[in-house]
């Protein structure tokens, strides 16, 4: 499978100094991930949670 750029994830900071790692490759195959949770943490206390959707639309 050829991946965009042969990127295989995304990293979505929250915080300047804290970052976590989304696959990209479930995203290529299905066209959207639906909303899934992650956990905040900052300076290993958990601070929260985050909701993210993503869609991928191939250029034609």
């Amino acid at each position: 499978m050829i991946l965009w750029g042969k990127q295989e994830e995304t990293n979505v900071s929250v915080w300047v100094d804290d970052c976590s790692s989304i696959p990209l490759e479930p995203l290529f195959m299905a066209g959207d991930l639906l909303p899934t949770s992650y956990n905040v943490v900052k300076e290993q206390e958990f601070r929260g949670e985050i909701s993210i959707a993503l869609k991928f639309t191939p250029e034609s």
